[in-house]
């Protein structure tokens, strides 16, 4: 069984939405994104980073 870990590098989160790192910390400075630093590493919170891709997508009529 395969988990989702609970957190995300910058790196990973700048290839997993196709961003810049300056994109990605401009989403953690406007509070878009959740972010902890731990050991001196900054790491995003993966579930604000789901919740920024639902919030992000368009809504289509039926």
């Amino acid at each position: 069984m395969t988990t989702t870990p609970l957190l995300a590098s910058v790196k990973d989160t700048r290839a997993l939405l196709g961003l810049s790192h300056q994109t990605v910390y401009d989403l953690i400075n406007a509070g878009e994104v959740e972010s902890v630093r731990i050991g001196g590493r900054r790491l995003i919170v993966r579930a604000s980073i789901d919740a920024l891709i639902e919030r992000s997508k368009t809504k289509t009529a039926a």
